[in-house]
């Protein structure tokens, strides 16, 4: 596990071999034990390294026989083993037991096929000297980020975005149409970043650079045409545990020490039960509670650690310090609208004394139809097969209801949707409206975008998904999951040094997941049904019919407390009329209805307050955060 950098004059000349080194000490947090470079004529690679597998030989960057290919690569590939003894069949020599020398070999074999034989999370630079050509790979769902721009005829890329605004070439300015869509969702979809002219590569693609000419071509994507009609019922879970047990079992390779997150919920139950069953020793299990009330999840994890007689420990969360909050918008490299990254943060923290690598459950939900709106894009489904007459008669229902209601809210996102269900699938969901975005950004800015939905809308109508629920799945698995999840937990851990693996997130268990027909996954209002069937023999059955929790934070709580003087200061009238773009008098409003308890207006603040704070550290640079 690594962080990765380079650089690649793209009209030739001598690269500054001072700039790469600046690039990686910038991530030492997540390669705290080696680092390593290679810099020749116009190119110039470099990586920080987490040690995990092969300690003493597995110095990056790793060359072929010949030195002629040459890698940098930050993740793991978990058949490594599979595919060195076959590569070895075919006469190749390795020097060194890593998971990263079998990538320069496979390129010799394979060329830009090689990523299709990588079972793993993985961000790879590969640049052939014969050749003159570079590729950028990213995994298939995006564990391991990859940030990348062209300034002035050179490209720079790294794990983190920080890394390429170190070149003063690389200009810091604000996307608009991401700040939009930020505020609505409450992140940024890729491949966009909130920098202008700086974006992500996305998953499951790779970038080719050659002759000074850049391509991005897609490698893997997930097929919902093909269905096990002919299945039984007891064939398809029979097979679904196969999967997810051998998932498991190639993620516990490792030269380190290894542990569990463990919130009590089904998912990373389920991870743990299995790690239990496998290891020869106790599993070391973490989790991150509050004090207690409706947000402490604690008595959960510890009823399953008791089951599995698990090596247990706890991190309780009450008051932070704001300087914590500076510290991860600073790891994160754009503003934190998912709260959870708080605790996520801090149980990395807490495992990182005890493990060097992590496995977790996330990925579950959006496989099995596990959150809670996937019900209601089936009552979408239905919605569209009503005449006119009824639709207006739901409309005049849906407008006469408050939006400060819980309950509301969501229907009047539905209808927002007009008659675009990609539009409506982030609705559910959604933090400001349309009608609010109006009122929050200043007037004379200008920047409201007409198209902060278009990620969605894309990835909802080009896919083989021919039903509402897959089609939700899908979007969810190539938006929210890589780009608020996967983001949160890789940039969290790692600034932790300490490696997360998912096994929900197994390319091949995905791939068959998703020829399970939808009844399977949504049976009635019941999400993750054929998951509860598969693993009903592995975790208890009160966690499996427990109701969805999530990661919740006491958000209202500590911006009417400990945290309240801080924010009202970063969101202050004077602040936000010399930055320009927020409107204070509606910061105001938000602040006196929240202190109403008025429905999900804590939320709102919260993403104003880590906007603010990102600005603060980025673009304007008057936050000062250490590393």
């Amino acid at each position: 596990m690594c962080g990765i950098a380079g650089l690649l004059h793209l009209k030739g000349g001598t690269v500054d071999a001072g700039l790469i080194h600046k690039m990686c000490d910038v991530i030492t947090h997540r390669g705290p034990d080696d680092q390593g470079y290679f810099i020749e004529e116009n190119i110039a690679l470099g990586m920080r390294r987490l040690s995990i597998i092969d300690l003493g030989a597995g110095h990056q960057p790793i060359y072929n026989e010949d030195k002629s290919v040459v890698v940098v690569f930050n993740g793991e590939i978990y058949n490594y083993k599979e595919l060195r003894k076959d590569l070895e069949n075919r006469s190749h020599r390795f020097y060194s037991h890593s998971d990263t020398e079998v990538i320069v070999h496979l390129y010799e074999e394979h060329g830009e096929k090689c990523i299709d034989h990588l079972r793993g999370m993985f961000a790879v630079a590969l640049w052939d000297k014969k050749k003159r050509r570079l590729l950028l790979v990213r995994d298939r769902v995006g564990q391991k980020p990859l940030y990348y721009t062209i300034a002035k005829d050179t490209l720079y890329f790294g794990s983190e975005i920080k890394q390429l605004i170190i070149s003063d070439e690389v200009e810091r300015e604000l996307n608009f149409e991401s700040l939009d869509t930020y505020f609505s969702v409450g992140y940024v979809p890729g491949p966009e970043t909130l920098f202008r002219n700086i974006g992500s590569l996305s998953p499951g693609h790779y970038m080719k650079v050659e002759n000074g000419v850049h391509s991005i071509h897609k490698y893997w994507d997930i097929n919902y045409s093909e269905k096990l009609e002919t299945f039984r019922e007891a064939e398809i879970i029979e097979k679904l545990q196969e999967l997810i047990t051998e998932a498991v079992r190639l993620r516990l390779v490792s030269d380190v020490p290894l542990g569990a997150f463990l919130s009590g919920g089904m998912d990373s139950s389920t991870v743990v039960g299995i790690m239990s069953k496998i290891s020869n020793s106790s599993v070391k299990t973490f989790s991150v509670g509050f004090p207690p009330g409706k947000f402490d999840e604690s008595p959960y994890a510890r009823r399953v650690a008791k089951h599995f007689q698990t090596d247990h420990y706890e991190y309780t969360m009450e008051k932070l310090s704001t300087d914590l909050l500076e510290h991860l918008v600073w790891h994160h490299d754009e503003p934190v609208g998912d709260s959870s990254c708080i605790p996520l943060f801090l149980l990395s923290r807490l495992a990182k004394q005890h493990v060097t690598v992590a496995l977790s459950g996330e990925g579950a939900d959006e496989l099995f139809a596990g959150y809670h709106q996937y019900p209601l894009e089936r009552l979408g489904q239905y919605y569209d097969l009503l005449p006119k007459s009824a639709k207006h008669i739901i409309y005049k229902f849906v407008k006469a209801l408050p939006l400060s209601n819980k309950f509301s809210r969501p229907l009047h996102g539905f209808w927002a949707a007009k008659q675009d269900p990609s539009y409506r699938s982030v609705c559910w969901m959604g933090v400001f409206n349309e009608e609010e975005k109006k009122k929050l950004f200043n007037p004379a800015a200008g920047f409201i975008s007409d198209r902060p939905y278009s990620a969605f809308s894309s990835y909802w109508h080009n896919t083989t998904a021919n039903n509402y629920l897959e089609k939700a799945l899908y979007v969810d698995e190539k938006i929210y999951l890589p780009d608020d999840l996967l983001m949160k937990v890789d940039k969290m851990a790692m600034a932790n040094s300490l490696e997360v693996r998912s096994p929900f997130l197994d390319h091949k268990l995905i791939e068959f997941v998703a020829q399970i027909p939808e009844r399977m996954k949504l049976r009635g209002s019941i999400g993750k049904y054929v998951l509860k069937q598969a693993v009903k023999q592995i975790v208890p059955e009160e966690i499996i019919q427990r109701r969805k929790h999530g990661f919740n934070v006491p958000i209202q709580t500590w911006l009417t407390g400990w945290l309240e003087e801080y924010a009202r200061d970063i969101l202050s009238e004077s602040n936000l009329r010399q930055q320009g773009i927020i409107n204070p008098e509606y910061v105001h409003d938000l602040w006196s209805s929240m202190r109403g308890n008025t429905y999900n207006y804590d939320r709102r603040i919260w993403l104003l307050l880590m906007f603010q704070i990102w600005y603060g550290i980025f673009i304007e640079r008057n936050i000062d955060v250490q590393a």
